[in-house]
């Protein structure tokens, strides 16, 4: 969201980027939103200088602060130029039971007298759109140790280790994503607020609401702008929540489905209406539920009746907490089941849209975490 002298934002994968030329460091001037103790959670971002990971910062203390001065990069060449990248790494307000606003404005650049600006390089043709829960978000994947007791937190959050952004990273793709932990279609799990994915998918800064509290719709001046970026995938990732929340531990409701299917219906037709029929359509079920995969046939079947021209499909990823690719960290992927999910995906993409990948999945959890943790 563009607000008077700055950008605001909040949903995981967010990049800022900027090339400066004449200046031996660069700092970012940052805020971030929220007052309350108890409902204030600390954002987490990566540092990338001329495409390699340099550091990793939090919001844990900037609560009541007017400003902060977040340094980026320092002792470099003044004649050299540096493509900085700021990227969130969790979602939202991690794991909120409660939605409050929680985003984080930039607000400019600070270097040495003789900083200039340089144009930075063209951006990805490709547009992929993600919309998920904690599965999409990278929910505990960077957990240690990774195991069914992992306490998971913010600082173990790792989007840029997701599924979502390995895959967008693999096939050469801007990726714009709305992901957050515990919430699903039409119903949320884990003792979370009302407020819902399918809610939530219409706002540009997701943790601000019509009213401030919950449950609450979204102002006029919040609602995405479905016209501003149009992807040409959008890939859905959700029901997990709705089962978990309706009846205990991943075991289905025979009352939810009804509500679920017309929730999740509603969805998808309202996406393609927005987006056209250039956009395909992909509908994920799995990998920590299968318990709402015939509802997501069902959606797809309707949906095609009522859009003739719709182009969706199923991505199966009911396999990959089997164990046989990598640890899960409390019951949820871990970075390597990630890079597998990502691996199975980047075919799948691949071979509807006629893309080939562009790049190696680009992942290096062990580096990220000692990051993370420092």
């Amino acid at each position: 969201a563009v607000v008077k002298d700055g950008i605001a934002f909040d949903a995981p994968g967010v990049q800022i980027s900027a090339s400066f030329k004449g200046t031996s460091w660069v700092s970012a001037v940052m805020t971030q939103e929220g007052q309350d103790a108890h409902a204030y959670e600390p954002n987490y971002f990566n540092v990338y200088i001329d495409s390699q990971l340099q550091t990793t910062f939090n919001t844990k203390d900037w609560m009541g602060k007017r400003q902060v001065s977040v340094p980026l990069f320092a002792g470099r060449d003044t004649s050299a130029a540096h493509v900085v990248t700021i990227t969130k790494i969790t979602e939202a307000q991690f794991n909120a039971a409660n939605i409050t606003s929680n985003y984080v404005t930039i607000w400019g650049f600070e270097g040495s007298p003789g900083l200039t600006l340089k144009d930075l390089p063209a951006i990805p043709e490709r547009k992929i759109e993600f919309l998920g829960d904690s599965i999409t978000a990278g929910f505990c994947n960077a957990a240690e140790p990774c195991d069914e007791d992992s306490v998971c937190t913010a600082a173990n959050q790792q989007f840029n280790s997701s599924w979502a952004s390995l895959t967008c990273q693999a096939l050469g793709a801007q990726c714009h994503v709305q992901a957050w932990s515990g919430r699903g279609v039409a119903e949320n799990c884990c003792n979370q607020s009302a407020t819902l994915m399918s809610d939530i998918w219409l706002r540009t800064l997701a943790s601000v609401s019509s009213t401030g509290s919950e449950p609450a719709g979204t102002s006029a001046e919040n609602l995405w702008d479905f016209r501003s970026w149009v992807p040409d995938v959008l890939v859905i990732n959700l029901g997990t929540n709705d089962v978990a929340g309706t009846a205990g531990i991943l075991q289905p409701s025979d009352w939810l489905f009804p509500r679920f299917n017309a929730t999740y219906l509603s969805l998808l037709t309202s996406a393609a209406r927005a987006y056209g029929t250039s956009t395909r359509f992909i509908l994920a079920c799995g990998p920590m539920s299968s318990a709402y995969c015939a509802s997501i046939e069902w959606v797809m079947a309707q949906a095609q009746d009522a859009l003739p021209d719709l182009k969706v499909s199923l991505l199966d990823q009911t396999r990959f907490l089997d164990g046989s690719f990598g640890p899960a960290c409390n019951d949820h992927p871990s970075a390597e089941v990630d890079a597998a999910m990502a691996d199975a995906a980047v075919t799948y993409i691949g071979d509807l849209m006629q893309w080939e990948r562009t790049a190696p999945l680009a992942r290096d959890p062990a580096s990220f975490r000692r990051l993370l943790h420092v």
